[in-house]
């Protein structure tokens, strides 16, 4: 008996069956690009990115499917505990699937907040520690989204 495709090699539906639309009304022009780009980008996305883009279409949910797991959830908490950086405290937390993680609100408003690099403009006690732990001067800029030397939006 032949094995299934795994998640990665399935070939998600067209475009126009996700989008809705006749094929020659104009999608997103990220979604233009070819599904070999797509699949690209998404092997270098850190879990919280990939996330993003998994909730915020069916076409990305199709193509990315399990590939984030519960041990991506649990890593992602760590390192941002690592960094000195909010994490949930709710003892209701779910690690079973994208979906019920996503669905706790601490979590949701980490995910927002971490959208408008509000971690980079607000968390003194994460820029004091990354500031002691890399030798960096004060006044420094860490972005806690790009983990980058500076923040492009402050």
């Amino acid at each position: 008996e032949p094995t299934p495709p795994l998640e990665s090699d399935r070939q998600p539906p067209t475009l126009e069956a996700y989008l809705g639309r006749p094929s020659d009304a104009q999608p997103p022009p990220f979604l233009t690009l070819p599904l070999e780009l797509h699949r690209l980008i998404v092997r270098e996305l850190k879990y919280p990115d990939l996330l993003s883009l998994k909730l915020s279409h069916p076409y990305f949910q199709g193509m990315i499917g399990l590939q984030p797991t519960i041990h991506s959830r649990i890593q992602w908490l760590m390192s941002r505990s690592r960094m000195a950086l909010p994490v949930p405290q709710s003892t209701g937390l779910s690690f079973l699937s994208d979906v019920a993680f996503v669905a706790n609100p601490e979590v949701k408003g980490i995910m927002n907040k971490r959208r408008r690099h509000h971690d980079c403009l607000k968390s003194q006690s994460a820029r004091e520690m990354t500031i002691k732990t890399l030798g960096w001067q004060k006044g420094r800029t860490f972005c806690f989204v790009l983990e980058a030397s500076s923040c492009p939006w402050i």
